[in-house]
């Protein structure tokens, strides 16, 4: 598929933006509607002023790992490019990526210490799946041997959590052993934000809503990020934490505030319903 085929495609929309039209041509994005859809998220995250923020996003469109691995702000298949490397029992749909709990993973290949700035820093998670209290992680990295630094953010898990049950992780970029849970979520389908905009603490955000907040001293975690799980490295012996959880969208980059989070769940859920096919939750 060419420029012109993509663009003839594409008549419905009034202009094409170009890093959309990039993307669409390399994860070759063939529907109108999906084609729309992106479109529309990235002019969306434009107006916002938030495009320049993300350093990898992925919209988990088209349906297969093909589709899914690319990084819709730079859609090269690349490590450099932050592309995804799946791993594992991993099925792939028109909701998204579906990880199978047990040892499916995507390895990110983005390493917060050299890819943003310490102190300024955002993951992203939108979840199609409704899960009680386990120990899964959505996305960590945590440094080999001593644990610290490390990231992990998980909804409603006791991983990392001295044990409490069922709460909301959120552990960014933070050293020491402590305990980052937040009150538990009623309902797991949803998206989930995790958002640090100084050196001391991490901002919780629910569906673009401030959750709740833990104080954590920033270190820059020196091992890349890990989708649907995380990887924890032990005398050269790595051991995952898996997530079940399916994944319609999810997003690395710079600290966002409490506006920039409200717009920012403004565009993706405006991208989940522009899909259709029950992808908003």
């Amino acid at each position: 598929m060419n420029y012109y085929s993509l663009i003839s495609s594409m008549s419905k929309t009034p202009s094409v933006d170009a890093d959309a039209l990039l993307f669409i041509t390399n994860a070759v994005i063939t529907d109108t509607t999906q084609q729309n859809a992106i479109n529309t998220l990235v002019t969306d995250l434009k107006t916002y002023g938030l495009w320049t923020k993300m350093k990898a996003i992925y919209p988990f469109v088209g349906g297969s790992a093909t589709s899914h691995k690319f990084n819709l702000k730079d859609p090269r298949d690349l490590a450099a490019a932050f592309a995804l490397q799946f791993l594992g029992g991993m099925t792939h749909t028109s909701n998204g990526a579906v990880p199978n709990g047990t040892n499916a993973y995507a390895l990110t290949s983005l390493t917060t210490s050299t890819a943003l700035v310490n102190g300024s820093q955002h993951l992203s998670f939108y979840s199609k799946t409704q899960q009680g209290s386990s120990g899964a992680v959505e996305i960590g990295a945590i440094n080999g041997g001593t644990g610290i630094p490390g990231t992990t953010f998980a909804l409603n898990s006791t991983s990392w959590n001295s044990g409490t049950p069922n709460y909301f992780i959120a552990r960014l970029s933070g050293g020491g052993y402590g305990s980052y849970g937040l009150t538990p979520i009623s309902d797991t389908k949803g998206f989930a934000m995790l958002s640090r905009t100084d050196l001391n603490t991490v901002n919780a955000y629910w569906n673009g809503t401030y959750y709740g907040q833990n104080a954590q001293t920033s270190i820059a975690v020196p091992t890349p990020l890990t989708l649907f799980g995380r990887a924890y490295n032990v005398a050269g012996s790595e051991t995952y934490t898996f997530s079940g959880k399916t994944c319609a969208f999810a997003s690395i980059g710079d600290g966002l505030t409490d506006t920039e989070a409200a717009n920012f769940y403004t565009a993706v859920q405006a991208y989940q319903v522009a899909l259709g096919g029950g992808r908003a939750v």
